[in-house]
């Protein structure tokens, strides 16, 4: 599984350091020339670059503005993300129409990636459906914001440790709705521990990748991860894309958290949560 690590702009030479190749980029910010040539240089150099839609990160009308296909031109990014709507799954399904239709000749010059959106989960099912079913999407998001209590009951102490998302994902492989064709990427991180688990479970699981700022986020504020549990302490700060990092203050917190999310990345998970998991796995078979 790739690993998109979400950084600052004066800190984009960090993603060097760790030789990372898999991105996830906001067009928003494609002012900072910084910003901008980074990717398109990663781009020539064969990295994967997703560009996002900056849904979360702008005004929903401000988002719906933006010109996706010109953004990816600037950097020659590799896949574009359509237009989504959190937690709708109709007015999702909507913008992902609307995109299409205003593509034109343009449909065909980048794969793209739809965001399964819902509250519920027979709406769930109907956004991850018409994304598997439609020929123009390449590949399937799915965020780490679903709602909790939204879907299927889950251990409790999974919840606690914000790995909701399994529970769609196993109910997605169940009721074999998962498609094995297309590629997945997950949004976000709560806990880089959910990640070790699905190659555990689920051996032939096709999740390309997933992205976080978290990583960053708590690596500025010195919060190590734990090897055994992963991102044990929540802080509640979104990533300010003008932050520097203390090399000196953070005692390289970064490259050992980056490196523990790669563990779990390869598949190596501690027992106690693999535990539980197989448990939950096992009772919906």
């Amino acid at each position: 599984m790739e690993s998109a690590f979400i950084v600052s702009i004066p800190d984009l030479e960090l993603l060097e350091c760790i030789k990372n190749t898999y991105h996830l980029v906001l067009p928003h910010l494609y002012d900072s020339e910084d910003y901008r040539t980074f990717y398109k240089t990663r781009a020539g150099w064969g990295d994967w670059v997703i560009q996002d839609n900056s849904c979360f990160e702008l005004p929903p009308d401000e988002a719906l503005q933006l010109d996706l296909y010109g953004s990816a031109d600037r950097i020659a990014a590799s896949e574009i993300v359509v237009p989504e709507y959190p937690w709708d799954c109709n007015k999702t399904i909507e913008r992902c129409e609307q995109f299409l239709d205003r593509s034109g000749n343009r449909l065909t010059d980048y794969p793209l990636m739809g965001i399964v959106h819902a509250d519920d989960w027979e709406h769930l099912k109907k956004c991850y459906q018409y994304f598997s079913k439609n020929h123009w999407i390449a590949s399937i998001g799915l965020t780490y914001r679903y709602k909790r209590d939204a879907f299927d009951r889950i251990d409790e102490r999974l919840y606690g440790l914000g790995w909701y998302r399994f529970s769609i994902i196993r109910r997605l492989i169940a009721e074999k709705i998962w498609n094995y064709d297309k590629p997945h990427h997950l949004f976000g991180m709560l806990n880089p521990a959910e990640f070790s688990v699905y190659n555990s479970l689920f051996p032939h699981i096709n999740i390309r990748g997933f992205d976080t700022s978290y990583v960053y986020t708590a690596s500025y504020f010195g919060v190590q991860f734990d090897e055994d549990y992963g991102a044990c302490r929540k802080i509640n700060q979104p990533i300010d894309f003008e932050w520097n990092y203390d090399y000196v203050y953070q005692n390289n917190t970064f490259w050992k958290n980056v490196e523990l999310v790669r563990m779990f990345c390869r598949g190596i998970a501690p027992q106690v949560f693999l535990s539980l998991y197989r448990k939950e796995w096992e009772s919906k078979k």
